[in-house]
């Protein structure tokens, strides 16, 4: 279990969808007939789920009042 961790760890790329990933991203998708669907929670669920985001962190929310942004 330990040996494949430490592998995991000298190759952090994933590539979905493609033969190669590109070197800067740690996770490529492609597709020409899907599309990427990230988590979906309402504003009640982020603020009280996700203490600590990180910077850039993706996810929709799905209860917005039309016209006012987050």
């Amino acid at each position: 279990m330990f040996i494949f961790t430490g592998l995991n760890a000298l190759n952090a790329q994933v590539g979905i969808g493609t033969q190669t990933s590109d070197n800067s991203a740690v996770l490529e998708l492609q597709s020409t007939g899907k599309g990427f669907l990230p988590p979906r929670l309402t504003e009640s669920e982020r603020d009280n789920n996700i203490s600590t985001p990180a910077k850039g962190l993706i996810i929709v929310q799905y209860n917005c009042e039309p016209g006012r942004g987050i």
